[in-house]
């Protein structure tokens, strides 16, 4: 019911104006993306941001049902990410405070998929593989 609800708003905030463009002062809309950034401000603990390039490496394309299926897919990665930090002795809710070192923002679930999903997909990087971390580990 909750993921509706989001669906609902998401949809109702991608036909928002969002500003006026060119000389005849065209309405433009928040689209996908930005419908998305306003609900992770509005509520960073509960979903996530996603952009042009994560939305088309997932299969998914930006209209009101493609983000509802994002988030039921996330909750089946936050079940399988719940059950790893279960593994190691601590709850999915303190992964982000494992992770955060000084200077760091506040961290949160949702941010922390999303910087994944922004370096791997967006940025196209790649996860190191345990023999290079183990290099870089030697470093310290």
């Amino acid at each position: 019911a909750e993921i509706s609800t989001l669906g609902e708003v998401y949809e109702q905030l991608m036909r928002c104006e969002a500003s006026k463009r060119g000389k005849k002062k065209k309405p433009v809309s928040f689209g996908p993306t930005g419908a998305a950034k306003i609900l992770f401000a509005l509520r960073p603990k509960a979903v996530l941001l996603w952009d042009t390039a994560i939305r088309k490496e997932k299969g998914y394309d930006g209209s009101r049902e493609s983000y509802e299926s994002f988030l039921k897919y996330l909750q089946t990665e936050l079940k399988a990410l719940e059950l790893e930090c279960k593994k190691y002795g601590f709850s999915l809710s303190e992964l982000p405070k494992k992770l955060q070192t000084k200077g760091d923002d506040i961290l949160t679930v949702p941010k922390l998929l999303d910087e994944y999903y922004w370096l791997t997909i967006t940025q196209g990087y790649s996860i190191p593989t345990l023999q290079i971390l183990k290099g870089w580990l030697k470093l310290f």
